[in-house]
Parts: C-alpha cells; sequence; structure tokens
C-alpha cells in the first residue's frame, strides 16, 4: 500500500520501517507543513526573553558584601531568592517575589541574590539550579525552593517561619 502522494520520501521510509512510529511523525513530515516558514515564539514568550529581571524597590539586593549582615544576623525570617537575569523561569518568579516582599514587610525580609555576581554564595549554600528560593531563619538555612514556586507554596512556608517566629518571641501585654 502507498501513501498519499502529498507525503514526503520520509515518511515513506519511516512507514516502511517504523510501523507504529511513522503513525507519529507523519503529520510533521507533510510538505506543506514543511514548506512553511518557522515562526518566532509566541508573544508572551518573546516578552519573557526580552524582559530584564526586575524586582521591586521592596526586596532588598543581597551580595557576598551584605549577606551575612542581612540575611544571617536578621532578626526575622529572610526569603533569599537566588535568580540570573537571563533566567526566563526566574523573570516569571520576580512578580510573586516582590508581591510576596510588600505583602509581608516588616515581617520577613525579602531579598534577592544575582547569581551571575555571587559565585561564592552559590557554592556555599549548594545553588545548582535557578530560580531557587531558601527562607533564612536564626542565620540557618531552612526550607528550600527549587523551580517556580507559586505563590501559595512560599505564603505557607512564609507563615509557618512567623508562626514559630512568634512562639520564641516575647508578647507585648495589653494594658487594662
Amino acid at each position: 500500500m502507498k501513501p498519499p502522494p502529498s507525503r514526503s520520501r520520509w515518511t515513506r521510509r519511516l512507514t516502511f520501517a517504523g510501523g507504529l512510529l511513522s503513525l507519529s511523525v507523519l503529520a510533521s513530515c507533510d510538505r506543506r507543513e514543511a514548506a512553511a516558514p518557522q515562526a518566532g515564539p509566541p508573544a508572551e514568550v518573546q516578552a519573557l526573553l526580552d524582559a530584564k529581571h526586575e524586582l521591586s524597590a521592596d526586596v532588598l539586593a543581597l551580595s557576598e558584601a551584605n549577606f551575612d549582615s542581612e540575611a544571617l544576623r536578621s532578626s526575622t525570617p529572610v526569603l533569599v531568592d537566588f535568580h540570573a537575569d537571563w533566567c526566563v523561569p526566574c523573570k516569571m518568579q520576580a512578580p510573586v517575589v516582590s508581591e510576596l516582599a510588600a505583602e509581608y514587610k516588616g515581617r520577613v525580609k525579602v531579598a534577592g541574590v544575582n547569581i551571575d555576581d555571587s559565585a561564592k554564595l552559590c557554592r556555599e549554600y549548594g545553588i545548582n539550579a535557578i530560580p531557587c528560593l531558601i527562607l533564612f531563619k536564626d542565620g540557618k538555612p531552612g526550607p528550600r525552593f527549587v523551580g517556580l514556586q507559586t505563590k501559595a507554596t512560599l505564603v505557607s512556608a512564609l507563615t509557618r517561619a512567623i508562626g514559630s517566629n512568634a512562639a520564641t518571641q516575647p508578647t507585648e501585654s495589653a494594658a487594662p
């Protein structure tokens, strides 16, 4: 049985040699599709590729110089976002990190570390994939979130950190 004339020579070879494999590639071997010009990525994807990784003013920029004083010696929990300007998932994570910084201002310190500028910190904390968010509490790294995270996941971790932090802090008694 001959394949229809619109299919290319590659399809005929795959059909002959590949059996079921050829069924999955028939559409991509159609001459009409092969002749179509290749379009670029969708507009939304291109916008992410072109965008700069931007965090809000509420997010503290950390470097090797100020990491110890701002993150490790902080009296409040610190959520640190390890990111890079060229990383598309990091660009997608940035608005969530910025929202958390605004919502938890005064209760949690939210900070960002550009991995391209802080190789020593990356080695010290074993950052091998980004975005990577680490929640520091009492100078020690706690929960680690690798890859793009939902706001709900991060809110849950911050709520637990604040709750356990509040239990260790003295409470003010209300005046009668």
